[in-house]
């Protein structure tokens, strides 16, 4: 799913750096075969990688009601789930009883303005929000009780992951094409204290740009002890430090990559354009775990707006290969009857692939097998209800 926001011209310029890293003799960056395993399909299913599945389903209330939630978000502790939305975050049991909801929209001491982007430190029992281009609120997991306020290095600061509880690493978004910087890394004052530059300038053709947003937007993220960055307009995942942006992935991805021109942001108000030179071009995450990076795709269309359009690649480590997904999808060999084809959108603690199905869509798939709705997480389950996570947890 996918927000568009049209936003006035006011922001500011960017570079690029790599370097080669050796890691337990592996030496990075990888580059992984991504145009041409486009079209090498396989079926793929879960107990050829995983050990078991949960279906949890989200308790639903007045106030933990959810709506547009950014799939791409989703972060786990060891006895909660944590998702947001633009307006809100919401902390959930590991078996789905909602908590609460973290902090409150306002311009007050612990409020937000909306939420870009959430990180947890469960060590320190913190949670961390960003209100776009402004501050990082840090609450009390445990309470939800605010704490204190850092802020923000700079107002194109849109996704962020913590380095420590001193340190924040912050995506700068190049939304007028001249933003010179693509990560600041900064202190607790929010005191830009390294910078990162990009390379991937351009010019706009109007005082207006298009700014287009997915559900399942994953700039920053942690992956083991390492901050990881990658973003949807260039073919690398990064390993940020405190002093160094190093290259651990390369996705080639060939033809398949977006030219500068056709970028939502150079195009401005022309959808039309966008839509008919987006559509050979494709956008990929990257969900690494212990022995394979799983790649949800889809192609630059506004259309693409449900999971039913998303592909999957899957990048082998150990026999350093790719191949498509057969369908786009997991088949799900492990629940019996259920059979709830399973399409990854998120990977949390290294090794839990995540993603949130809709009651919506779980009563469409009962309308062809009505045995779905006799499984114990759905017996219950209203078509207005909140969506059901998915959680596989993958053999080690």
């Amino acid at each position: 799913m996918i927000v568009c926001m049209f936003l006035q011209l006011f922001f500011s310029c960017e570079n690029k750096q790599q370097s080669k890293e050796t890691v337990n003799s592996i030496e990075y960056p990888i580059h992984i075969p991504f145009e041409n395993a486009i079209g090498l399909e396989r079926d793929l299913k879960l107990s050829d990688i995983a050990d078991s599945v949960r279906f949890i389903p989200l308790e639903t209330t007045d106030a933990s009601l959810l709506n547009r939630i950014i799939s791409g978000g989703l972060l786990k502790s060891s006895k909660y789930w944590f998702l947001y939305s633009y307006k809100s975050v919401y902390q959930f049991t590991d078996n789905g009883k909602f908590v609460r909801t973290i902090g409150s929209r306002g311009n007050g001491p612990g409020e937000y303005t909306s939420v870009a982007c959430i990180d947890i430190n469960e060590t320190l029992g913190h949670i961390y929000i960003l209100s776009p281009g402004k501050n990082i609120n840090v609450y009390d997991m445990e309470t939800g009780v605010y704490l204190y306020t850092r802020k923000a290095p700079s107002f194109s600061s849109w996704a962020f992951a913590m380095i420590n509880d001193s340190v924040s690493a912050c995506f700068q978004y190049n939304l007028n094409g001249q933003e010179k910087n693509r990560i600041l890394v900064a202190n607790a004052n929010g005191d830009t204290i390294k910078a990162f530059p990009r390379s991937d300038l351009f010019e706009i053709k109007t005082d207006y740009v298009s700014l287009l947003h997915f559900d399942d937007d994953r700039y920053m993220f942690h992956y083991k002890d390492m901050v990881c960055y990658k973003e949807y307009y260039n073919d690398t995942l990064f390993v940020v430090t405190s002093d160094s942006l190093n290259p651990r992935y390369i996705f080639d991805l060939g033809k398949f990559s977006i030219p500068t021109e056709c970028r939502p942001e150079v195009l401005g108000f022309d959808k039309k354009a966008f839509k008919e030179t987006s559509s050979s071009y494709i956008r990929t995450q990257a969900l690494e775990t212990d022995n394979w990076i799983f790649m949800p795709y889809s192609y630059w269309q506004i259309e693409s707006t449900s999971i039913d359009d998303m592909h999957l690649l899957i990048y082998n480590k150990s026999k350093k290969e790719s191949f498509e997904v057969r369908n786009g999808a997991i088949i799900n060999d492990i629940c019996g009857k259920i059979n709830i084809p399973f399409c990854p959108q998120n990977v949390v603690n290294s090794n839990i692939l995540v993603s949130l199905l809709s009651a919506e869509k779980i009563f469409e798939m009962a309308e062809e097998n009505p045995s779905i709705l006799e499984h114990p997480s759905f017996k219950r389950l209203s078509e207005d209800d909140n969506p059901i996570l998915i959680a596989v947890y993958l053999k080690s």
